[in-house]
């Protein structure tokens, strides 16, 4: 309905700034090998920023705003939801991988920064697809 798109949308850009923060801590990473826990705290913090506060009804919320892009006769609301998860879950799974391994090189912080760009790049795409409410 377009009630719950009103609330939905709101909490999809709350989200969108929350994950953006994540570039300030992929900043403070330092790069090695066999990293101790501090070295990874940064990370850990990022991580957490896809599922806390207005991140954790996310997938709801993407879920109600696409069916609403469809229901107005626009079918690429589902395609572009499917971006918004699959970069989520792209971006998770290099953090999980690299805090499961202690290692981060020059290429894990430029992929980190390429992984969080696409992501915020495919919820622009998907809210650019809601129309006037």
């Amino acid at each position: 309905t377009v009630e719950e798109v009103q609330l939905a949308v709101p909490e999809i850009v709350q989200a969108k700034t929350q994950i953006a923060r994540i570039g300030g801590q992929v900043e403070l990473l330092s790069v090695g090998e066999d990293l101790e826990e501090a070295d990874l705290a940064p990370l850990q913090r990022a991580k957490n920023l896809l599922r806390d506060g207005p991140a954790s009804n996310l997938r709801e919320n993407l879920r109600t705003v696409s069916r609403f892009i469809e229901e107005s006769g626009r079918p690429e609301g589902r395609a572009a939801m499917g971006d918004c998860f699959r970069t989520l879950e792209e971006l998770d799974n290099q953090f999980f991988v690299t805090l499961r391994n202690k290692q981060i090189g020059d290429s894990t912080v430029a992929d980190l920064n390429s992984q969080l760009k696409e992501c915020l790049e495919a919820f622009d795409r998907l809210l650019a697809l809601v129309p006037s409410l």
